[in-house]
């Protein structure tokens, strides 16, 4: 029997900027992940007595890092050449009340097309700044599930393909 006690709630995360998870920004305070947003139109064709949205695709994937002072190898990702793409990396702590534990992993690769840093100020304060990636594919698994992944050309729920028969009739497949 499933438990009744609360489950998958959120402890914290670590952003790293490899896959080897070397590159830790430590100072990580706030990462906003890409939203999940269908691009719908409304639609009504004749006999139809009401408009329904149809779906045709889905919204720009872009993220958001918020960190306290100045990281100099998150500061050297701004303005990569054309072709190049980096490639950052959040995992995460999830636990049930019941004590069980649990990891949630995200990855995107893309490029960063933004910084914006708050004034600098005589007598100091607390220094923070925001880098938004906008990914080209990206991916989140869960306890080493792979729940979602995103790319131009394919998008998988729970590994299964969602594209696979609009690739089939493009004669991908």
């Amino acid at each position: 029997m499933p438990s009744q006690m609360p489950r998958h709630l959120f402890r914290n995360f670590d952003v790293y900027l490899d896959v080897n998870r070397v590159n830790l920004i430590g100072q990580a305070s706030k990462l906003k992940l890409p939203e999940l947003k269908m691009k719908t139109e409304e639609m009504r064709n004749a006999g139809m007595h009401f408009p329904i949205k149809v779906n045709l695709g889905y919204d720009k994937s872009v993220a958001t890092l918020s960190m306290p002072g100045l990281d100099p190898l998150v500061m050297g990702l701004f303005g990569l050449a054309i072709g190049k793409e980096t490639l950052l990396m959040a995992t995460s702590a999830f636990a049930d009340e019941d004590g069980t534990h649990h990891s949630g992993v995200f990855t995107g690769w893309g490029i960063c097309t933004g910084h914006k840093i708050d004034d600098f100020e005589a007598g100091g304060k607390k220094l923070e700044n925001s880098w938004e990636w906008a990914f080209r594919r990206w991916k989140w698994e869960y306890d080493g599930a792979e729940i979602i992944s995103f790319d131009p050309f394919e998008i998988r729920i729970n590994g299964v393909s969602q594209t696979r028969e609009i690739d089939r009739a493009l004669l991908r497949i």
